[in-house]
């Protein structure tokens, strides 16, 4: 299967446009639970329903700490949720993404 991105219209219930909900929620019913959401600094709750919308799926969804985040806004609200796996400072999302999927940072398989 191929994975391709069209770009549509926004709905008129989007709150944010883009919409990282509109996103998540895509990636979740496209990939289900092979899918991995990360929320960074942001301000507001766009990614929340989107995230909510991936752990449904079983898919793992990492959300950026307080201590590192510019903006908790949007981290915030996908922990006021419950939608995540693990909170984690800046500095070590790459390397946890990195180990769910299995290669390491230079993108070579993990052993």
């Amino acid at each position: 299967d191929r994975l391709f991105a069209e770009v549509v219209a926004p709905n008129p219930d989007d709150r944010y446009i883009p919409s990282v909900d509109r996103l998540f929620e895509a990636v979740a019913k496209a990939m289900g639970l092979r899918s991995i959401g990360v929320v960074l600094t942001g301000m507001g709750d766009d990614g929340a329903k989107g995230a909510q919308a991936l752990k449904d799926r079983q898919a793992r969804v990492f959300i950026e700490s307080p201590e590192t985040a510019v903006i908790y806004g949007m981290p915030g609200a996908v922990e006021r949720v419950g939608a995540f796996d693990e909170i984690l400072p800046l500095r070590l999302v790459g390397a946890r993404v990195c180990e769910e999927v299995g290669v390491d940072s230079s993108g070579e398989p993990s052993a």
